[in-house]
Formats: C-alpha cells, sequence, structure tokens
C-alpha cells in the first residue's frame, strides 16, 4: 500500500508537467531543390509560412513540439528557349506536420534559447510549374509530384516573456528524404530550404 501511494505521488509532478502549451507562428520560406539537371542550380523560391503549434514540456530543459503548417516551397530556373531566357517558376504548397524534440534554457532573466530537431510529414497541396513569358515547353506539374513528402527538421531560436506572454523567433532548415517526383526521369530530386518565423504563446 505504502509503495503504490508513494509511486501515485510521484506520478503527480510528471503529470502535472505535461500541459501543453499553444501557440501560433508565421513567417518566410527559402527553398529550392536539389539533385538532378535542370534544377540542380536552380535559385531560391520565397513563400509564407503559417503554423499552430504545441510545446509538451518533459523537464525544465527538454520538450516536444509539434505544429500544424502550410508551407510554400519550391524553386526558379533560368532557362534557355527560342525566345530567349525564360525564368522557369516550381511552386509547390504542402500541409506539413513536424514532430521535434527540443532542448531550452534560459540566457537572461527573459530570455531563453531553444534547439530543435526532428522528423515531418508533408502533404502535396498544389503543384504547378509557371514561366515569366508565354512558354509551350513548360510542363503541367501537379500530378507530377508526390503526395507525400518525409523530411528531416533541424532549427534554433529564441524564447522572449513580454507581461506573461512568449513570444518567439525560429530559423528551421529543412531537408527533403524522399523523392519529389512521382515517376523521376533523369535523375532524384529534393526540397531543401529554411524558414525564419515569428510565434506566439497563449
Amino acid at each position: 500500500m505504502f509503495l503504490i501511494v508513494s509511486l501515485g505521488s510521484s506520478l503527480q509532478p510528471a503529470q502535472a508537467q505535461l500541459n501543453a502549451e499553444l501557440g501560433i507562428k508565421a513567417g518566410r520560406t527559402f527553398t529550392t531543390v536539389s539533385g538532378a539537371e535542370p534544377w540542380s542550380d536552380s535559385n531560391r523560391r520565397t513563400g509564407w509560412m503559417l503554423a499552430g503549434t504545441a510545446r509538451i514540456p518533459l523537464s525544465d530543459y527538454f520538450m516536444i513540439e509539434s505544429s500544424a503548417a502550410y508551407v510554400q516551397k519550391g524553386a526558379r530556373e533560368q532557362q534557355s528557349t527560342p525566345n530567349g531566357s525564360t525564368t522557369i517558376a516550381m511552386q509547390i504548397n504542402y500541409i506539413e506536420f513536424p514532430l521535434m524534440l527540443g532542448a531550452r534554457w534560459p540566457v537572461g532573466a527573459d530570455i531563453a534559447a531553444r534547439v530543435l530537431a526532428g522528423p515531418a510529414v508533408g502533404l502535396n497541396m498544389s503543384a504547378e510549374r509557371t514561366a515569366d513569358r508565354p512558354s509551350p515547353e513548360v510542363p503541367a506539374l501537379r500530378d507530377q509530384i508526390r503526395r507525400t513528402e518525409i523530411s528531416a527538421v533541424l532549427g534554433a531560436g529564441i524564447d522572449i516573456n513580454i507581461n506573461y506572454q512568449t513570444i518567439w523567433v525560429d530559423a528551421q532548415y529543412h531537408r527533403g528524404l524522399t523523392e519529389l517526383m512521382d515517376e523521376p526521369t533523369g535523375g532524384s530530386l529534393q526540397n531543401r530550404g529554411m524558414s525564419v518565423t515569428l510565434g506566439v504563446l497563449f
């Protein structure tokens, strides 16, 4: 009986620590694709990111962070055509679900630093290839992109407590681990890039 009571008492603080903190964040994405020609030296696409986030503290220093995010990815490429140089844009938009383990430690009275790492699963919502001038050589993209993507995410950020509310800034590196195209021709392609976001915890 004493053992059961003691075990129950020891679990209560751990359960109390599992209160999730909810928040939202938004920012810019800077992405490209790596792999086969002609996209191996592609330029970055600048897009947007919007996410709802949940943090679950595991201890004073460790936590789990999960999000549901709308993320714009893709790339731009200069290609030569009979009509001159044309900028081809690959625009791919995802609903993404990262699940990351993080460490957090204070660096000031109301400031804490964070590092995060983990996998993410992305669901392709739309994809198109456009050109800055009319070109019959721009094929459709939607049916060529895989419906799901697995990626690795590595990030760092700063939390700032202002009037009992937490404002945070994040910078994250995203690296696709799965093939971008459903049926690759000429070589493999993967998404990669960075995101910079500003968020608030409620």
